[in-house]
């Protein structure tokens, strides 16, 4: 073609034709085609410039092969203002170079292909083809595809200065991005109408630089599939996914510095081995879906669920409050304005999972998933009917604090917590955690109605443990381990079953705890009950602490055992009832009982400890109790204010051990057994409902026992003075013993007994001052130590009389028998002093009671041992006689 006039149109009508344009053309149009023909070429390889179209008609092909940079070649070497496919095979293909800024391409049918480099104004698919070639270039200002069918390898580049321009897909376009490398400044990519855009091998970066934010929308059942190691990068750029739409990402990643969004039921799928870094937020709403999956990684600076949006994560990682590809320096990123809440920005990190309209948010990992919430100092938390599912094995992080409110709710199974700041639940939420870990580096803060469950869970609080609500709600451990560093203080109701609760400090409740076959071990702290503790099958273990029931308070356990080395407390007008239960106090601390303990006939109480075991109150009986108190350490009775009334003592007493009485007892029954001491103090009265047994130990002090004595294996008294009082019998077997001590005349040991003394052996050992035996003004006294208002029986096996010295207790065995004497009656046994045996006495030709005693026996030992000897010799010679049978008669007599 040679020069001709700007007006003309060319058209080629001419079929089967080539046709070659090898110079400059200026013209107002050409049509390819005309009237229908078809088989017709055009080569194009020169610049071009038509005022009006380039149409393409019905089976006719345009081939630009212009060589970028030729002879009089300027880069806007194409300029026409449209060119036109108008048939489906109308066909437009580059081979060079292709460039025109006011140039336009409007696919109606047939196909684009570039081939080499094209840059261009824009170009309408409207129902045609876009194919682009591994090694080529295409720059476009707009791009509109209207059902057609886009496929870009090489590079894509968009870009224009004009906001009015757009990337937009719709009407069920197609598009395609095959190993190419592609880049967008385009304020707006619209993906809509049913349409798709797929991404594979290839990377595609959104970039508005400093200019205003863009957007990327898409939306109306459209899709965006990214595979084989595909990326996006949307630097300044807002990426909206609404309306049924879905992204799916598979082996690829997206990077991103603003806002993303998930609306109106539409789906994000992040899925074998992806990669999502968002350093903004994520917000998911209105049924929308976020799953994560098969080991890929998904990070934001915060998460906003809310309107029944569910999150999936799948073994992979979601980590809420971090960004590892931290783009948080840029001045230009967005804060979200779909909540009505203070939402972090990205240096105020934190997740809000929030619900509204009464409607439920749903966030959920399974399979080796993680979570994790990161931004330390800031709150994370979930709201408004929302829901954390975490399962199979998967982990939720969170490092800053951890809240629940307004009915959200985390639902934990067979995975992880770990939480590095306080976990807070407030309003009506709950957790719910099946065979699983939490591990909480502050405290555990539950707070209104919020309930929670841990079923076959390990629960570490290395803080507190706070229920700050007096709400009967569930709160329960079942077949759960519980370790609390710090203390846990519960105001409302809490239930342990089968359950193991590990405490270094101290565990409060002022509320109400019900267990059942559980284990509660405190270590240091306190083990405090200021309300009500029912438990059943229990085990209470007390290793360096201090178990407190409170005033008003009442603890009650079935088949428990509780067992301390620390410190005990009951303070008054509470209540210990134990019902088939053990109560063992082996410990140093001291146990003070100031309210009344209950037992039933299978209950046992032991103590053994070092330090003292304080009783200020009663020890009631259920039914008729036989229950069990053994006591081998220190045992006090003391004063507890009762109005007067004695305390009462309702067990069977076993005592090993010191049994102080001062406040006047009432025991059930008491037996005393080697190292044993009853000790009565200030005038104190003991009764007993059945006789005492002393069948080892002592009985010591100044009192009355208002019982029967049964001493086979006992003492009583010891080198201080003892002064009882027996209203009962008295009786002493052969392993009995007495020890009498005499200070003076006047202050000495005394037993009274009021009605028998059955003294059946056993030793009464005397103990005199040393002091007071030396006063010869003391020979000759007599010192009732013992008495029987009825009558006393029988005599000791063996009398022993010591000496002591006051200032040393040094003890002297005496065994002058005119010195030291007892003289007993039918009701009285006296101690008396005379003089020695040596001292003269023999001068005044008396004999002591003793001697003529001995002289008395022996006279009659001689008298009868003569008497038969005679009766043998006249026996035997007479023998046969009728003599014989009178004496043998008189000798019998003589023998009886």
């Amino acid at each position: 073609m040679g020069l001709l006039p700007v007006n003309t149109i060319i058209a080629i009508n001419v079929p089967n034709v080539q046709c070659f344009s090898n110079d400059q053309l200026s013209i107002a149009g050409i049509e390819v085609g005309y009237g229908g023909k078809t088989n017709i070429t055009l080569k194009i390889f020169a610049p071009v410039t038509l005022s009006n179209d380039l149409d393409i008609n019905n089976n006719n092909t345009v081939y630009f092969n212009i060589t970028k940079g030729g002879t009089g070649i300027m880069d806007d070497h194409v300029n026409i203002a449209s060119i036109n496919l108008n048939q489906q095979t109308s066909n437009l293909i580059n081979l060079g170079s292709m460039s025109g800024k006011n140039t336009s391409i409007l696919i109606k049918n047939g196909t684009f292909k570039n081939k080499n480099m094209t840059n261009i104004k824009s170009i309408v698919n409207q129902a045609g083809n876009i194919m682009t070639e591994s090694n080529s270039q295409t720059v476009l200002s707009n791009l509109l595809s209207i059902g057609g069918t886009n496929y870009f390898q090489g590079e894509l580049i968009l870009a224009s200065s004009d906001d009015t321009n757009i990337l937009s897909l719709s009407t069920q376009s197609h598009s395609k991005l095959y190993n190419a490398q592609a880049s967008s400044s385009l304020k707006n990519f619209k993906v809509f109408t049913g349409s798709t855009f797929d991404m594979e091998s290839s990377n595609f970066i959104f970039n508005r630089g400093g200019g205003t934010l863009g957007t990327i929308s898409i939306q109306d059942q459209s899709m965006i599939r990214m595979s084989s190691k595909s990326s996006m990068d949307l630097l300044n750029f807002d990426l909206t996914v609404k309306d049924y739409a879905t992204f799916n990402v598979s082996g690829s990643s997206i990077s991103t510095d603003s806002n993303l969004r998930l609306l109106s039921t539409a789906s994000l799928l992040i899925q074998e081995t992806s990669f999502l870094i968002s350093s903004s937020p994520l917000l998911v709403r209105n049924s929308a879906q976020l799953n994560i999956n098969s080991k890929s990684t998904v990070e934001s600076k915060l998460l906003f669920l809310s309107e029944l949006s569910t999150v999936n994560v799948d073994d992979s990682i979601l980590t809420v409050g971090y960004s590892s590809n931290d783009l948080s320096n840029s001045s230009s990123v967005s804060s979200s304005s779909d909540s009505t809440l203070n939402t972090p920005t990205p240096k105020n990190p934190g997740i809000i999972v929030r619900s509204i309209l009464n409607e439920l948010s749903f966030v959920s990992l399974s399979s080796s998933s993680s979570l994790e919430l990161l931004g330390v100092g800031k709150f994370i938390g979930l709201s408004d009917l929302s829901k954390l599912s975490i399962k199979n094995s998967s982990q939720l992080n969170i490092k800053g604090l951890f809240g629940l409110l307004n009915d959200s709710s985390v639902l934990v199974d067979s995975s992880s917590v770990v939480i590095e700041k306080t976990f807070y639940s407030f309003d009506n939420s709950s957790i719910n955690s099946s065979n699983s870990v939490f591990n909480i580096s502050d405290s555990l803060d539950v707070n209104d109605g919020s309930t929670f469950s841990f079923v076959g869970s390990n629960v570490n609080i290395e803080g507190s443990f706070l229920i700050n609500s007096v709400k009967k709600t569930k709160r329960e451990f079942i077949n759960s381990d519980i370790k609390v560093d710090g203390k846990f203080f519960n105001t409302g109701s809490l239930q342990f079953n089968r359950s193991r609760f590990d405490l270094n400090r101290n565990f409060t409740s002022i509320g109400l705890v019900n267990s059942n076959g559980s284990n509660i071990m405190v270590k240091n702290g306190q083990f405090n009950i200021l309300g009500y503790y029912i438990g059943s099958s229990d085990e209470i273990n007390l290793t360096n602490g201090q178990m407190q029931i409170g005033p008003e308070s009442n603890f009650k356990c079935s088949g428990c055992s509780i067992s301390s080395i620390g410190k005990i407390r009951q303070a008054k007008s509470s209540t210990l009832k134990l019902i088939d239960s053990t109560f063992n106090n082996n410990g140093v601390g001291t146990v003070e009982i100031s309210g009344d303990i209950t037992l039933d006939e299978t209950s046992k109480l032991f103590n053994s400890g070092t330090g003292e075991f304080i009783l200020q109150a009663n020890i009631n009986f259920e039914q008729s109790s036989s229950a069990i108190l053994e006591n081998n350490g220190t045992f006090i009775i003391s004063d507890n204010s009762n109005n007067g009334n004695d305390t009462q003592v309702n067990v069977n007493f076993q005592n090993r051990g010191s049994l102080s009485v001062s406040q006047n007892s009432v025991f059930k029954k008491l037996n005393q057994f080697n190292g044993g001491v009853l000790t009565l103090i200030d005038n104190v009265k003991i009764h007993s409902n059945s006789t005492i047994d002393l069948q080892g130990g002592s009985v010591i002090g100044v009192g009355l026992l208002n019982t029967t004595i049964n001493n086979q294996a006992g003492t009583i008294g010891n080198k201080n003075i003892t002064k009882l009082n027996i209203t009962g019998n008295y009786t002493q077997g052969v392993g009995g013993t007495i020890i009498i001590t005499i200070n003076s005349l006047n202050e000495l040991s005394t037993i009274n007994i009021q009605e028998n003394a059955n003294i059946l052996g056993g030793t009464l050992i005397v103990r005199l001052n040393k002091q007071m035996v030396e006063d010869k003004s003391n020979e000759g006294q007599s010192m009732p130590v013992m008495t029987s208002n009825l009558e006393m029986n029988g005599t000791f096996n063996n009398i022993q009389f010591k000496t002591y010295d006051p200032s040393n207790g040094e003890e002297t065995d005496q065994n002058d028998d005119c010195r030291y004497q007892t003289k007993q009656t039918k009701s009285t046994l006296a101690v008396l002093l005379g003089s020695d045996c040596d001292n003269g006495n023999s001068e005044k030709g008396g004999l002591t009671t003793s001697q003529i005693i001995g002289i008395a026996i022996g006279c009659f030992g001689f008298l009868l041992v003569t008497s038969l000897i005679i009766s043998y010799f006249v026996f035997t010679k007479y023998r046969y006689s009728d003599n014989s049978l009178k004496l043998k008669k008189w000798v019998l007599k003589i023998k009886s």
